[in-house]
């Protein structure tokens, strides 16, 4: 439509002014446009033979006709004919006639004739006139044919430009959705701790100070139990948000595989039959072992419910696949990744698979196909690789089961040194001299003072970090310790140490946070940091923190 529109256009616009009567036909013998003359000579109004049959108005037979047409638009020169107006038309009656194809046949369209139409006495005289228009219409043709590919072309690729835009935009949805729900988990979870640093530690308060015998025990200790159930929640909404505790070694995918085998095996259904495929000269990762064997389990206990209570099998495997932008592009946690190699988990499945919306929800805080057992496992599972800056793959169909492969980046060494924690106390250190608690928390301020004072300090607190710094400023020479939390109003734990750094370069400060102790320790690198002790804690690993921040600064506390 497009090529006929700008076809006809250029055909009035030349033909109009001309005597001789012109006609754009189609190879069966439809009008397509009509010059004036011709207009006049069929005797009909302006436009009104656009679309009839040029057998309407002529006295030839409709096979001589159509067999002239047929040759016009298969020949690339003028091709002589003659066409008898019927009594309805003005002028003389018997006309000679020139046919010129403007556009040849196609799959999807007829071949277009220019007829020009003179008496005997005019034809002549203009033929040679009407070849060099013929051939002008020509190349105007074929010069909208071109434009008309350009167009599209251009169509094309701003189809396929509109397509990208709208991947991206579900891709940037889903990124802000995974972090939105990332920050509410992560901001929960600090609430939480907190307010478990309350409970836990006056029940593990209450328990020293218990006899063994005494009947309320059991109840501190249920409390206490409890607690720890509730502190588990709190890291697994953490590794939701990406901030969870991670103690970074140095890992071999399937030997850490391996050596779950047993557990593994005995977790899965009787129906599912438990294969692996770990190669042993697999590319090893820096992650925390103890966040790999919790999604491990987490994806091989999933299999195995979707394999229900029929036969089944779930493989698990391990390798290296080198992963370019398009590649990491398709991944549930596409954010920024580098290209280059990465090692990776898989477990699959032949369970009842999962359609487009689950999948889109696989990873959402709470969400299951089941009707108990709800909880953070897949969402948990998310925020561990998050932190590991690794990407999820999910292949899964209804009735075909489901793929899950999990992307770390690969290191060819050891850049990092094992973040041991060191051999722990005996239980009997006592301090003293002074710690300055910061927190702004009331309930663990509370608590932290009462521990503190156990373990043999003088206990300064103060409900902020501008507070703290005030204090560490007058009590320069009589503190030993500052106990520091991480995430305060006004001044946070980071600008907090920076300011006593300040005052005294010396000073050491042990970090107290529910958030990802590889995150604060990288953050803090360098800059003289004596410790971290995540939330909740108790007294024992409080006691085991302080000794070490002691014994590292090799300055006897007092």
């Amino acid at each position: 439509m497009v090529r006929h529109a700008a076809l006809i256009e250029h055909f009035h616009a030349l033909t109009d002014s001309w005597p001789a009567a012109h006609l754009l036909v189609t190879e069966d013998g439809e009008i397509v446009a009509a010059n004036i003359a011709a207009q006049k000579l069929s005797g009909q109004e302006r436009d009104t033979c656009v679309g009839k049959k040029l057998l309407d108005f002529v006295n030839n037979s409709p096979d001589d006709l159509l067999q002239y047409l047929h040759v016009c638009a298969r020949n690339r020169r003028p091709m002589p004919g003659a066409i008898s107006w019927r009594q309805t038309g003005n002028g003389p009656h018997e006309y000679h006639c020139q046919g010129f194809v403007v556009e040849p046949h196609s799959s999807d369209s007829s071949a277009l004739v220019i007829i020009h139409c003179e008496t005997k006495d005019e034809a002549g005289n203009k033929f040679i006139a009407l070849n060099r228009k013929m051939e002008e219409l020509e190349a105007t043709y074929h010069e909208l044919a071109a434009r008309a590919e350009d167009l599209k072309s251009e169509i094309a690729r701003r189809m396929r430009m509109e397509e990208k835009q709208r991947a991206l935009e579900k891709q940037m949805y889903h990124v802000q959705k995974l972090e939105s729900l990332g920050i509410m988990a992560g901001g929960i979870a600090h609430d939480f701790n907190n307010m478990l640093m309350a409970v836990l530690g006056n029940a593990d308060l209450a328990l020293a100070d218990l006899d063994p015998w005494s009947p309320v025990r059991p109840f501190i200790e249920e409390i206490e139990k409890v607690s720890r159930r509730a502190a588990d929640l709190c890291r697994q909404m953490l590794a939701y948000s990406g901030r969870g505790k991670f103690v970074v070694k140095t890992v071999n995918l399937s030997a850490l595989l391996l050596d779950m085998a047993g557990m593994l095996e005995i977790s899965v259904s009787k129906k599912a039959v438990l294969k692996f495929n770990c190669p042993e000269n697999l590319p090893p990762i820096d992650s925390d072992p103890s966040q790999l064997r919790q999604i491990i389990m987490n994806l091989v206990i999933n299999a195995s419910e979707a394999i229900g209570d029929r036969s089944g099998v779930i493989t698990v495997s391990t390798g290296a696949v080198e992963c370019d932008r398009a590649y990491l592009a398709a991944t549930f946690l596409d954010e920024n990744l580098a290209e280059g190699l990465y090692t990776y988990l898989e477990v699959a499945d032949t369970g009842h698979g999962m359609d487009g919306e689950t999948k889109a929800k696989l990873f959402d805080p709470f969400f299951t196909t089941k009707f108990t057992g709800r909880g953070l496992g897949m969402s948990a599972v998310l925020g561990i690789v998050r932190g590991h800056k690794g990407g999820i793959k999910v292949y899964s169909e209804p009735g075909r089961g489901t793929t899950i492969k999990l992307l770390f980046p690969s290191v060819p060494d050891s850049l990092q040194e094992d973040m041991h924690e060191g051999p722990a106390g005996d239980g009997k250190w006592q301090g003293k001299g002074t710690v300055l608690l910061v927190d702004d928390d009331e309930t663990v301020r509370a608590v932290g003072k009462q521990m503190l004072e156990r373990l043999g300090f003088n206990v300064l607190t103060a409900n902020d970090g501008s507070q703290g710094v005030a204090s560490y400023r007058e009590y320069t020479a009589e503190i030993d310790l500052v106990l520091l939390d991480l995430t305060m109003p006004h001044m946070d734990g980071e600008e907090t140490f920076r300011e006593m750094r300040r005052i005294h370069s010396g000073v050491r400060v042990i970090l107290s946070s529910g958030y990802n102790e590889q995150d604060v320790t990288q953050r803090f690198a360098g800059k003289g940091l004596a410790g971290f002790i995540q939330k909740p804690y108790t007294l024992e690993p409080l006691r085991d923190t302080i000794q070490k921040a002691f014994e590292k600064t090799s300055r006897p506390p007092g």
